[in-house]
């Protein structure tokens, strides 16, 4: 049985590159623990350098996700934020992207920053560096600060240091025609060059800067914005099949199939979650192909069966379970929510029946609706809380249930190469940031 299975794995794998082909250029993302260790930063160093040493899979972009599961992240680990850094800026072959979607402080901003590019969520915010602390920082941290980030961004780098200094007076001048921020306290402005003809500050002494996406943005220090990862992956035109964690970290997959048919009760989750938990103990299973084959039921039961599969796929002894998702004909309703409970999913082109059988569709609630006494509203939610947690697209999922949603395809305004998914209510909002292609 496990040998049947891994050689399917195969199989799949090459069905999944036809799925993905044309599909955008090769990424890696590099989830950030936390807290952040010495040992983290060596196993992703190794993992960046491999995949850049790997020939045709070598990614072009490789993102930094410094939130992983949607955590509040903080650092008062120098040494470790500091090797990272080095080895970022050192990574000149690829575009090194940070990922920033919750509150983001101490010494990671160092690694933040030392990356090429920096994306972040509307609940994103980055800065206290000493984390509320009233000590400067060391002469050997500081120059670290102004090596790594000071000589790299040198009219943005007035940011960075109100992140950890607090008698900054953060203000925003002119040099070469272009903006530079700088201490309003500095008497040297003029000779370095820069005009400073507002000299309200933006923020007062006395206190740290902790900035949003929305300040980082207009300071010219987050390119873009995005709700997620997956997100992400789209505005950068990043394959998605190239750009999910892999939770068995480099080992050999020993690979075994469950297949869940009819309507999806309590009882169901039960023996899946039971079934899978035996495997993975008793024959060191990392690898479910999990085959669905049903739909309609108890969508509470899907979401808790979602939710047992997410738990296992990080949280096993050996270090991870990695679950693919098997659709060989339609997912609906139920199906939908476990499937994105999954590490990915793959769906069958139904091309060994022949050309008249149609492909298999992923998302069909109208009828379910009708006979279920839960509203959209709610399975809605449900569905946005399951897919957030595994960073698939957020829009699509509610698409797949509020009739009424409209979602249009818009690009960057200033850079015409960043699209995304959005509503009209964030196209009309974004202050013409994003403009409407179609529907």
């Amino acid at each position: 049985m496990m040998a049947r299975w891994c050689s399917l794995l195969v199989m799949l794998g090459f069905t999944a590159n036809l799925l993905a082909q044309g599909a955008g250029e090769k990424g890696l993302l590099v989830p950030v623990p936390v807290p952040l260790k010495n040992e983290d930063v060596t196993r992703i160093i190794d993992r960046v350098n491999k995949a850049r040493d790997d020939g045709a899979a070598r990614p072009a972009k490789v993102v930094f996700d410094f939130n992983p599961k949607g955590a509040t992240a903080s650092s008062t680990d120098f040494g470790a934020c500091f090797n990272l850094a080095k080895a970022i800026s050192g990574w000149k072959d690829v575009t090194t992207i940070a990922f920033v979607s919750r509150p983001t402080t101490g010494h990671l901003v160092l690694p933040v920053f030392c990356c090429n590019e920096l994306v972040m969520s509307n609940t994103g915010k980055l800065g206290d560096v000493i984390e509320g602390k009233g000590e400067a920082l060391p002469a050997d941290e500081l120059a670290a600060y102004k090596v790594r980030i000071g000589d790299v961004r040198p009219g943005q780098f007035a940011i960075v240091r109100k992140m950890f200094d607090r008698s900054v007076k953060l203000g925003k001048g002119e040099k070469n025609k272009g903006a530079y921020f700088v201490d309003l306290n500095d008497k040297d402005l003029a000779k370095l060059g820069v005009i400073v003809n507002d000299t309200k500050p933006i923020l007062e002494m006395g206190v740290l800067g902790l900035f949003n996406a929305d300040m980082l943005l207009e300071f010219g220090l987050v390119k873009v914005k995005a709700d997620s990862t997956a997100d992400l992956a789209k505005l950068y035109g990043i394959n998605p099949s190239t750009f999910r964690d892999d939770p068995l970290a480099g080992r050999t997959p020993v690979a075994f199939r469950y297949t869940i048919s009819d309507a999806v009760t309590p009882a169901t989750a039960e023996t899946v979650l039971r079934t899978v938990k035996k495997a993975v103990l008793n024959e060191k299973a990392n690898l479910l192909i999990l085959v669905l084959n049903c739909d309609e039921g108890d969508m509470a039961a899907a979401a808790q069966l979602a939710q047992g599969l997410m738990e296992l796929q990080q949280n096993t002894e050996e270090g991870g379970l990695r679950v693919v998702a098997y659709i060989p004909n339609s997912a609906k309703n139920t199906a939908v929510a476990i499937a994105l409970g999954c590490t990915e999913i793959i769906m069958s082109k139904r091309k060994d029946q022949g050309d008249t059988v149609p492909q298999g569709t992923f998302g069909e609630f109208e009828g379910y609706l009708k006979t279920s006494d839960q509203t959209a509203d709610s399975i809605s939610k449900l569905l946005t809380e399951i897919a957030e947690k595994q960073n698939y697209p957020v829009l699509l999922v509610r698409g797949m249930v509020e009739k009424d949603l409209t979602i249009k395809l818009a690009r960057n305004k200033t850079n015409r190469t960043l699209t995304q998914l959005m509503t009209n209510e964030a196209v009309d909002t974004s202050k013409g940031e994003w403009i409407a292609e179609r529907e």
